[in-house]
């Protein structure tokens, strides 16, 4: 598994994904990278990188993704730095 998500792809697992998929358009989602692997018979990774256009609106999908994680018990915390991004994050 590996390589790229256009949108509709990338939101096709949310629980809403037309309104995910139209949101993100306006939010300005400029691509999505994914790859995953299998670690064993029954444990699978998979690691999908998200980047947005510069801008406010990046900016406040970035805090809305950031959010939603948190409220969905999806990560338990405010995630880490990406060292050297500037304002890049990731959660485990």
């Amino acid at each position: 598994m590996g390589g790229w998500l256009d949108t509709a792809a990338y939101t096709r697992d949310f629980e809403s994904p037309g309104g995910s998929f139209a949101e993100l358009t306006e939010q300005d989602l400029r691509r999505v990278a994914e790859m995953g692997w299998m670690q064993g018979e029954h444990k699978e990774t998979n690691i999908r990188l998200v980047q947005f256009r510069s801008g406010q609106r990046a900016m406040d999908s970035a805090h809305a993704e950031q959010g939603y994680l948190i409220n969905t018990h999806r990560v338990d915390d405010d995630g880490a730095s990406v060292k050297g991004s500037g304002n890049g994050r990731y959660y485990l």
